[in-house]
């Protein structure tokens, strides 16, 4: 019964060392293996997120066999390594953003094609505009200055005619006279 409350001493345990004597010892932690398994990932040690249902582990006074600058390295370390999933994700992120750059360099040139041939065609429409409305204007002009030439002739048509009634008036009346 004893020797299962005591800590294991094993060689892959040897970071795991009681606290000094000074202070009264902790009731006995669970060990790693009963609550937990033992995984190794790149040769430091894992950071396991609490899991779901299972009994939480309280912090042990225990101190691994190096310094707690070297102990908090470590610690620092791993928080900011990420898992080769998320590497791989950032690699497939920074592959897919370099894409999207080179796609706006793309996007900015065809926009800039675009631009170029929309001033080209603006100016093309607001020549063939200027060009309409020459010629309208000058259809305009042609149509009033047939109208004057019509109404001119209209005038001396209508002069020649009134003419030719008074003359002829004039012949029923000389005849009309000599009979």
């Amino acid at each position: 019964m004893v020797a299962e409350n005591a800590p294991e001493t094993n060689s892959s345990s040897s970071s795991v060392v009681d606290e000094p004597a000074t202070t009264p010892a902790p009731a006995p932690a669970p060990t790693a293996t009963a609550t937990e398994p033992r995984i190794r990932l790149r040769q430091k040690t894992p950071i396991t997120a609490p899991r779901v249902g299972a009994p939480e582990v309280t912090t042990t006074p225990y101190v691994g066999t190096g310094n707690p600058a070297a102990v908090l390295q470590r610690t620092m370390e791993a928080l900011y390594e990420a898992p080769p999933e998320i590497e791989d994700n950032n690699e497939e992120i920074r592959k897919l953003d370099s894409q999207l750059d080179h796609l706006n360099d793309y996007m900015e040139k065809v926009e800039e094609r675009l631009k170029e041939h929309n001033e080209r065609i603006t100016a093309m429409l607001q020549e063939q505009k200027a060009e309409r409305e020459k010629r309208r204007q000058s259809f305009h002009e042609r149509m009033q200055a047939t109208k004057q030439e019509d109404d001119d002739f209209q005038a001396q048509l209508a002069a020649l005619l009134n003419r030719v009634d008074v003359s002829r008036k004039r012949g029923t009346v000389i005849e009309s006279s000599d009979a």
